[in-house]
């Protein structure tokens, strides 16, 4: 990681110099999915800038912050990472359409439903991942819990459903009522907190 985030540095200073800025197509997403990481991107683009009398463009933050993100996530991660990518950003876009076309993204609801989108996807996208049995006690409660969100916040409940068909389309995975129930609550919180 060393060497490759040492090479990025020097052909991004490099690039600098010459005048041929790369603009960073993810840096919405990494700055919002990957916070913890974008925070250190931010961290290393200053320091570079110091000490080597330059100003680095923000898009530089999530090209670094992503080098952390790829140490941490493996192997696989590009084409993991873009799927993940493409798949909440067609999630924001049908929440967008369906219930909330103004998202404040400093809302605090709002950072934990794409934290909440982040590991739903994430769990989605794991080849390991196998839908285990869900406990009956816990089934007869979500399945209450669904029909009261349903009735009660019909305009979420229903959006989020969208959201969840396409996921499994995509994916090719079956989700439990359990996700329907926490992203309905997700994307109420947001409705109520934009009023």
């Amino acid at each position: 990681m060393l060497i490759g985030l040492a090479d990025h540095i020097q052909f991004a200073v490099e690039r600098l110099q010459k005048n041929l800025p790369i603009k960073n197509e993810l840096l919405w997403e990494t700055k919002h999915f990957y916070p913890d990481e974008y925070r250190i991107g931010a961290l290393a683009v200053a320091f570079i800038n110091e000490q080597m009398g330059v100003q680095l463009p923000e898009d530089e933050v999530g090209f670094i912050a992503l080098k952390f993100v790829e140490k941490r996530a493996g192997p696989n991660f590009n084409e993991k990472a873009t799927n993940m990518t493409q798949l909440i950003e067609s999630a924001l876009t049908l929440i967008r359409h369906d219930l909330l076309p103004d998202i404040d993204s400093s809302n605090l609801n709002y950072q934990r439903l794409i934290v909440h989108l982040r590991f739903f996807v994430d769990r989605l996208l794991d080849e390991s991942h196998v839908q285990k049995g869900e406990n009956s006690f816990d089934n007869v409660m979500s399945q209450h819990l669904s029909e009261s969100l349903q009735e009660r916040y019909t305009s979420s409940y229903q959006c989020a459903q969208r959201v969840i068909n396409y996921f499994e389309k995509q994916t090719k995975q079956k989700t439990g009522v359990n996700e329907q129930v926490y992203l309905t609550m997700h994307l109420q919180r947001i409705v109520d907190s934009s009023i």
